[in-house]
């Protein structure tokens, strides 16, 4: 939605109030089963919402700190219905947020946004949008408690068989990690269970190198990895590209540098092509794991964004012709593409910053969405870690990285994926097509 452009009523008038709203309707089910809660939106003066456009998000925090996201549908008419599947029994308590109305946090940013910003696009002077009050993060009913009770599981059938009727899929995924699952215990208990432990197999030779690009997350599990196994014995050698919009050496005097232009996508690609033609990344073991997308959520509209995602499939299926007179892939390394992180704005020290006025966790998930869903139609293998991360009770130290210890799994996945060659070792046939399937419907 377009900065600026207001619908008719559409006016601040017509803001949802978290306190006022209701829960209308409960159908909470037993363990291992979809539970549902239906919020109607109000007004501050109590009038009943009869169009959509807010941004609800729910959470629900049990027992033995379990914690789990609720997807949250818009049906347009002044209600949201909250969809959980939690999977262990016990008492719940439900917190509910209004991040924004009116559509609001899905806004784009003003078509000269990355002009007005540095070099990067970013660090925006406050008050060039003009006085800004439409981040409301409002807790439901002012944070009173509301608790739900899950009670034990009465079907005696795995989550596994309840998916195994699915029709065959149209598009397969490759997801090295899916993200669906519940922490309990502060461990990631994924909804189909697999196990990430392995051996180093007799005779393993290090090979490729693991080139991690992206924003600071990337950064950050570059750092990680470094002092993990992945790194020591694996691959010969990890390595990594910091880019913000752009690539960055010394962050502080990128933020200081300004040159009044518009976003070049032809910068990012090439950053990223130029990795690929590296002799390292062109041996057999290579790959590259990329991660961009938080600073694109600040800086770019959406279709902006689409266009980059999908010039960057373009170059990384380009082919050439091989000495056998053959049609091989150009770059040689194996590509993996991980979301985003889910983010938390309230965590901000100043709400309603005028430089990270379209940083939203609506559009964070957008953004993610659609690259995750680009990437995976082209063939690539993907990381989700935005349902993983939104689900994480104790959240990220700041707005938006959390502590190492979250992707521990992750990284050992990663560790597995290495010492099978490069490839996602399904346990079996039938849980790796239950997670195909189940990627195609969430995308």
């Amino acid at each position: 939605m377009a900065w600026g452009l207001v619908k008719d009523h559409w006016g601040k008038i017509n803001r949802s109030n978290a306190a006022i709203s209701d829960v209308i309707f409960t159908d909470i089910r037993p363990a291992g089963e979809f539970s549902k809660i239906f919020i109607q939106s109000k007004t501050s003066d109590n009038r009943t919402k009869l169009i959509g456009g807010d941004t609800w998000r729910v959470y629900a925090r049990g027992p033995s700190n379990s914690s789990v996201a609720a997807t949250v549908f818009d049906h347009n008419n002044g209600t949201y219905e909250a969809l959980l599947f939690i999977t262990e029994p016990g008492v719940y308590q439900l917190l509910i947020y209004l991040d924004y109305s009116l559509c609001d946090g899905f806004r784009d940013p003003p078509r000269d946004w990355f002009i007005k910003g540095n070099a990067q696009g970013d660090y925006h002077r406050n008050g060039i949008l003009g006085y800004l009050d439409d981040y409301l993060i409002q807790p439901f009913k002012n944070g009173q408690p509301l608790n739900i009770t899950i009670l034990k599981a009465q079907l005696k059938i795995s989550l596994l068989d309840k998916l195994d009727d699915l029709d065959a899929c149209s598009h397969n995924c490759k997801h090295l990690w899916d993200g669906f699952g519940q922490w309990d215990n502060n461990q990631w208990r994924p909804h189909l269970e697999e196990s990430y432990n392995w051996s180093m197999p007799q005779n393993y030779t290090q090979s490729g190198t693991l080139w991690i690009s992206g924003d600071s997350l990337g950064l950050l599990l570059a750092r990680s990895v470094r002092s993990r196994t992945l790194c020591k014995s694996l691959y010969k050698q990890c390595k990594n590209t910091y880019m913000y919009t752009y690539i960055v050496g010394d962050k502080e005097i990128a933020k200081l540098k300004k040159d009044d232009r518009d976003f070049r996508p032809e910068k990012v690609l090439e950053t990223i092509v130029s990795v690929l033609r590296r002799p390292e990344m062109q041996e057999e073991g290579s790959a590259m794991l990329l991660n961009i997308v938080i600073h694109f959520i600040k800086n770019v509209n959406f279709t902006t964004y689409q266009s980059l995602i999908d010039d960057l499939i373009q170059a990384l299926k380009e082919t050439e012709v091989n000495s056998q007179g053959q049609r091989v892939p150009k770059y040689k390394a194996k590509i993996i593409w991980k979301s985003s992180t889910a983010i938390r704005k309230e965590n901000a020290e100043f709400l309603n910053v005028t430089a990270r006025r379209f940083m939203t966790t609506q559009r964070v998930a957008l953004f993610s969405a659609y690259s995750m869903s680009a990437m995976c139609k082209a063939g690539f293998d993907v990381i989700d870690v935005h349902p993983l991360t939104d689900s994480n009770p104790r959240g990220p130290y700041d707005q938006v990285h959390y502590p190492k210890e979250v992707f521990d799994m992750l990284e050992r996945m990663l560790e597995q994926y290495k010492v099978n060659y490069n490839k996602r070792l399904d346990e079996n046939e039938r849980n790796g097509k239950i997670k195909r399937c189940i990627s195609k419907e969430k995308f």
